[in-house]
């Protein structure tokens, strides 16, 4: 009788704990997770595990589905010669690794779309080309006779490398995630797993535009799957070793490197017991494993002064300026009054390195004094990740509009308990690259995305709308504000005489409106940290 009294219970809690994160209380978000934790043992939590089987592969499907569906629609550059867009890029990489000395894949032909991404995404490549080979071998012969090729047949490989990259690596760490922060409940469980898996902008930019984002974000996905369940110092490593080879896939990866470090230096400290000889310790074991991935991911140019200063000159495009695309950060959205384009790239490349580590340690420092207090552990590392992934969104040099993706997934990851606010970061991160998508001619089947995802979280989470919380709701007015000015502002410009005299005034107002919204989210962020 009393085991059943405390099923009921157990089961009325976690029907409980399905609302809205929205007053900012990060102990809110994580008193559910902790009732998750307590509850894992449980009985009737293997029984209702056995059931989300099913569901599982259905969300499988649909993610597999959209992904088919947004890739039937052009790519980046398509029948734009002469330099085409990112499908040419990716092409092009896998024919230079194929035909060309590893010694030179950083070096051939720098004008034509050269290798500027780590190389692990060289190594990507590689793989990615072989296939591709076996049934276009025109399309990898050389670098040089098999440019500009487009084919139906060359877009369904290269497609399907994607898918497959997407499948094998991103989907298993979504789940991992979804795993490690709601263990014992299904429906979150699936939610979270839900919500990752149909992000909006990771399905338009990696199977509309083209690109293989899916294997940076996984492998961090990954890491941060390995930090919400961690229990020794071992979980410590293989995070490490996740993260640092989703950095030298795609160096963007940095945006989650303050969150990684907090996280883990807070664990090596309070593990140490107040020793501070074992918190050295561990640190440093860290830091070499750290240096040991480092050198395992860079490879033969690990072995070559020469070699790692051509990866490295490749990597850091200071000679670019702060920003090229009008990008919804900082530095784009007050350029038309304090011009920070006229200034030198150098100086402006170590102002926003400041800037940019000043916004990551109120994340960083929070981080460190939530993890340890229990209850609050799972909630902090998405939070945390999100945290520093907007602070080098809006203050960094050199962001690219897709850059949100990484703070969108690990909101996305708390969709469960924060339904609302994920849905409008969602549809936010998408309008902000609508000039990209709308160019790519992938913008309608990218706002269908955002609809998809919005209605898998809606139906994940019973009674959501009957308990949405003040600061939650601030998200959502500002979500809906930037979605009216939007699809309102072309009207408006476009009947006003600005066009020839100011032919860029719409991308400004609109990445200063973003920028706006970002900000918000970002102090959003900060504040359920402190709560």
């Amino acid at each position: 009788m009393a085991a059943s009294v405390r099923r009921r219970s157990a089961r009325r809690g976690g029907a409980s704990s399905s609302s809205s994160l929205g007053s900012g209380s990060v102990q809110d978000l994580s008193c559910s997770v902790l009732k998750d934790h307590e509850n894992i043992k449980a009985p009737h939590s293997r029984v209702r595990n056995k059931g989300s089987f099913f569901p599982f592969l259905v969300i499988l499907l649909l993610a597999a589905m959209m992904r088919i569906f947004m890739a039937s629609f052009p790519y980046s550059g398509q029948a734009t010669p002469p330099r085409f867009g990112d499908f040419e890029a990716q092409r092009n990489w896998m024919a230079i690794t194929l035909s060309v000395p590893i010694r030179l894949w950083y070096k051939f032909d720098l004008e034509y779309w050269g290798l500027d991404y780590p190389p692990l995404t060289a190594f990507h490549s590689y793989v990615c080309g072989l296939y591709v080979r076996v049934f276009v071998p025109d399309a990898m012969v050389s670098p040089i006779t098999s440019r500009g090729i487009e084919t139906e047949a060359l877009k369904t490989a290269m497609r399907t490398t994607v898918l497959f990259s997407d499948l094998a690596i991103f989907m298993p760490a979504a789940y991992a995630l979804a795993s490690a922060l709601y263990p014992s409940d299904t429906r979150k469980r699936l939610t979270s797993f839900a919500a990752m898996a149909l992000q909006p902008l990771l399905v338009a930019i990696d199977h509309g535009h083209f690109q293989y984002n899916c294997v940076s974000v996984g492998l961090a996905t990954a890491a941060a799957a390995v930090l919400v369940r961690r229990r020794h110092f071992g979980n410590d490593v293989l995070s490490a070793i996740l993260y640092v080879a989703a950095i030298f896939h795609k160096h963007m990866a940095l945006y989650y490197a303050p969150a990684f470090f907090a996280i883990m230096l807070g664990d090596a400290v309070r593990d140490a017991n107040g020793s501070a000889k074992q918190s050295i310790l561990r640190v440093a074991r860290l830091g070499v494993v750290v240096i040991l991935a480092a050198a395992a991911c860079l490879g033969p140019f690990a072995l070559d002064v020469s070699l790692l200063r051509d990866v490295i000159d490749r990597l850091l495009p200071f000679g670019r300026g702060v920003y090229e695309d009008y990008v919804s950060n900082f530095w784009c959205a007050t350029n038309p009054v304090l011009r920070w384009k006229t200034y030198d790239a150098t100086i402006m490349s170590k102002v926003c390195a400041v800037a940019t580590v000043v916004a990551c340690i109120p994340a960083g420092v929070l981080s460190g004094c939530k993890r340890g207090t229990g209850s609050d552990s799972r909630a902090v590392v998405p939070l945390t990740l999100a945290g520093t992934a907007l602070s080098f969104f809006l203050f960094a040099f050199q962001v690219h509009e897709k850059g949100v993706l990484y703070a969108a997934m690990p909101i996305a990851a708390l969709a469960p308990d924060a339904p609302l606010a994920s849905i409008g970061f969602g549809a936010a991160s998408v309008l902000s690259c609508r000039d990209l998508l709308v160019r790519d001619g992938v913008f309608p089947p990218a706002v269908l995305a955002v609809v998809v995802y919005a209605c898998a979280i809606m139906s994940g989470c019973k009674g959501v709308c009957t308990r949405v919380r003040r600061a939650e709701a601030v998200v959502i007015s500002a979500c809906l504000a930037m979605v009216g000015a939007t699809f309102t502002l072309p009207l408006v410009l476009g009947a006003a005489p600005l066009g020839p005299r100011y032919p860029y005034v719409y991308a400004a107002i609109d990445a200063a409106l973003y920028f706006t919204f970002y900000a918000c989210a970002w102090l959003y962020v900060l504040r359920l940290l402190i709560q």
